[in-house]
């Protein structure tokens, strides 16, 4: 392992390991890969971050795995200004009659928002107001996908139908 990524692992693993089992191969694969742009003082803090919210999460949910998922996933895409910006409301709760369960939606337009930034840092573009309007011009566009595909005419005249019933009851005998 490289030695610029051993504070980061120690700092994952140290919080990872106390409470909930999170394999060395997950951290290992945050501190190598996804930060390889940052300064150890920016992966340290963000890793931090993560973790504590994880643990909150995993605590509220009773979900390890899906907290998992949901803290890996905006590890993938969030910058530390993010994260400043985000710290409060990293992730977002419902609470339903089984218990406190995460927004999806929420995450998933915070991915949008994130990977948007990162992808387009070199642009002269005023990121935050063009990556929100993209992200919510992409969630209306999937809405309206969603919408389209459950809007099929179910209305089947009596004819058609009773002669449906009829081919059935004929072959049946």
């Amino acid at each position: 392992m490289n030695e610029d990524n051993y504070d980061c692992f120690q700092v994952c693993s140290k919080y990872g390991k106390r409470e909930f089992e999170i394999g060395q191969t997950w951290c290992q694969l945050r501190c190598k890969d996804l930060y390889f742009s940052y300064s150890l003082k920016d992966i340290i803090f963000m890793e931090t971050i993560y973790m504590k919210k994880f643990m909150e999460c995993s605590k509220k949910t009773n979900d390890p795995v899906k907290c998992g998922n949901y803290v890996d996933n905006l590890a993938r895409v969030l910058t530390p200004k993010d994260i400043i910006k985000l710290n409060s409301k990293l992730i977002k709760y419902h609470s339903t009659r089984n218990g406190v369960v995460i927004d999806e939606d929420y995450m998933k337009n915070e991915c949008c928002r994130g990977k948007c930034i990162r992808q387009n840092m070199q642009s002269n573009l005023e990121l935050e107001s063009f990556c929100k309007s993209q992200c919510e011009s992409q969630k209306n566009v999937k809405s309206i996908k969603k919408n389209t595909m459950n809007d099929f005419d179910l209305n089947v005249d009596e004819k058609s139908s009773q002669k449906q019933k009829d081919v059935i009851e004929n072959y049946a005998i």
